[in-house]
């Protein structure tokens, strides 16, 4: 066991002889255990002890059983209790959720201030088997199919090589004692339910369970490891755009035998999950131009040759920006824009470049996003003026990046569809006498 356990360490590369290990311990026999074989590896550890104070007495005997443990391996241990259940109020989360993230952040403050290199947990191998089981029944794709990691940042697993039988044989065979925890043996934890229920009939099935689940664990986290490799190829193959919107090439990913799955990574970055990317590949297939879809933190649009994704309220709703001539530089939380006086009309007038007569503006000039009602005739068009909304539309501009269109406005008239069209209106004519110049730099929708 020992032989075992040190050749995984090395092997995963998850310390080093020197350094110093915080050791996770609730005082159960896979903690104990952890704790004593990393001693008798002659590892420098501590013990980091969480009571969340939802057994009552137990609670408190647990963390007894822990202060006592520590005098007896002669180790240094810190002590913490927490107010689990108001802090899973307060917060509007699980008392799991809760307890994961008050006993993680403080390991963390631990291990910045006590100077110890890394967190070793006493996860083992049927813990990866009843999590890969969970995932499974509520959905998973290759990479959930990997299991718990052996090293995740500065948490470390060491135990993550050997079963639950086989540590439960090595805490008797060395006289070990440890606490129980009577909510192991309840059924109303997703976790316990497989453990109880589910895993003894797989063990029915294929008595080395353990073994061979531990074989096909490496061969998929090899597939995993492939996967993504693909994956990040096809992303740095496919994808273009600035800080304000990504667009993923549709031909490339069309031509994919599995391309919804590889879509599936692509967007999980972005926060969508598989029930919406399978409705998204549904609606490329079809070519639903214009169709939006939205996750918690970003929008989606299916263009004609692209999916253009937005981060949700990357610009401000509202705000105004005044413009006075004797600036050279205007700031926006979207774009900038330099202005500078020309003696004649020398600069053409382009998306990025406009030539406006003074005589025809009214000071000081405004810039906004546009709005629904807006309208403006652009330069070139005679008669009457057009809706912002249709000129965006004769533009294709992807649905999800119109919000982000800002115009330059003189009064109470749109002189700019900023990046687009200027107005006819505030065109030079023979009669302009003095020329305003305005060029415009990092536009979010100009690609």
């Amino acid at each position: 066991m020992l032989h075992k356990i040190a050749t995984y360490i090395a092997q995963n590369q998850l310390f080093q002889a020197q350094d110093k290990i915080l050791i996770a311990t609730s005082g159960g026999r896979d903690s104990v255990t952890l704790l004593d074989i990393l001693t008798r590896l002659s590892y420098q550890v501590a013990i980091a002890h969480c009571n969340f104070q939802l057994r009552g007495e137990e609670s408190v005997l647990d963390e007894q059983f822990t202060c006592a443990l520590a005098k007896q391996y002669q180790v240094p241990c810190f002590v913490t209790r927490f107010e689990t259940s108001q802090y899973a109020e307060k917060n509007n989360v699980s008392i799991q959720i809760a307890a994961r993230t008050l006993r993680y952040d403080w390991f963390a403050d631990l291990l910045e201030k006590e100077g110890y290199a890394v967190l070793a947990t006493a996860h083992h191998l049927n813990d990866n088997i009843e999590t890969i089981l969970h995932r499974l029944a509520r959905g998973t794709g290759i990479t959930g199919l990997q299991g718990i990691p052996a090293q995740n940042k500065r948490v470390v697993r060491p135990l993550l090589c050997v079963s639950q039988t086989a540590i439960a044989e090595y805490a008797q065979e060395n006289g070990l004692t440890w606490r129980e925890d009577s909510s192991n043996a309840q059924d109303k934890y997703t976790r316990n339910l497989i453990r109880h229920a589910v895993v003894p009939v797989l063990k029915r099935i294929n008595p080395n369970l353990e073994q061979t689940f531990a074989h096909t664990l490496e061969r998929l986290q090899g597939y995993a490891l492939h996967f993504q490799e693909s994956v990040e190829a096809l992303r740095r193959k496919i994808s273009t755009g600035t800080p304000q919107a990504t667009y993923f090439a549709l031909a490339p990913l069309l031509l994919l035998s599995a391309g919804k799955v590889f879509l599936a990574e692509l967007l999980q970055p972005y926060h969508f999950n598989y029930q919406q990317v399978q409705l998204i590949w549904t609606k490329i297939q079809e070519k639903a131009i214009g169709v939006l879809f939205l996750s918690p933190s970003h929008s989606l649009s299916i263009d004609r040759e692209a999916i253009v994704i937005t981060p949700q309220n990357s610009l401000p709703t509202t705000g105004f920006f005044d413009i006075q001539l004797a600036q050279t530089v205007v700031e926006t939380p979207a774009f900038s824009l330099h202005l500078d006086w020309q003696a004649s009309a020398t600069l053409p007038t382009n998306t990025a470049n406009i030539l406006l007569d003074l005589a025809t503006l009214t000071l000081p000039m405004t810039i906004r996003r546009w709005k629904a009602g807006d309208f403006f005739r652009p330069l070139g068009m005679q008669g009457s003026k057009k809706k912002i909304s249709d000129f965006l539309n004769d533009q294709k501009i992807p649905r999800n990046l119109k919000p982000d269109v800002w115009v330059l406005c003189t009064g109470d008239e749109i002189v700019w569809v900023i990046g687009f069209r200027m107005a006819h209106p505030y065109r030079l004519t023979e009669k302009t006498t003095k020329v305003l110049h305005i060029q415009l730099t990092a536009s979010p929708t100009m690609t």
